[in-house]
């Protein structure tokens, strides 16, 4: 970042070496910085909602998915995989919500 600070994949790699450790939180900057740099690249843009993805905010992950396809649909197989990924694990989290909802009401 320091040799060149206008590449975005430099902000790209050091948010995920953060995520890879456990630093989402601090992480999330470099996302930012990433995606700034290169708003309509569909690479960066599908790894920012990767980085959604690992801290478990399906609802934020999903529409950078859905923009990275936008950007690129053909063989975006990064965006196409998670974005399926993202999408049962909501439709999971429904379920068992609307399930917990009716177990209170039958009791």
């Amino acid at each position: 970042m320091k040799l060149n600070p206008w590449k975005s994949y430099s902000y790209l790699n050091y948010g995920a070496c953060l995520d890879w450790i456990g630093k989402s939180a601090e992480a999330a900057k470099y996302f930012s910085r990433a995606e700034e740099l290169d708003p309509n690249g569909y690479f960066t843009v599908a790894n920012v909602g990767l980085h959604y993805l690992q801290m478990g905010d399906y609802a934020a992950a999903k529409p950078w998915f859905e923009r990275s396809l936008r950007l690129k649909w053909q063989t975006n197989s990064i965006a196409t995989s998670y974005l399926q990924i993202v999408n049962e694990k909501m439709l999971e989290a429904a379920t068992n919500e609307f399930r917990l909802k009716l177990d209170a009401v039958a009791q």
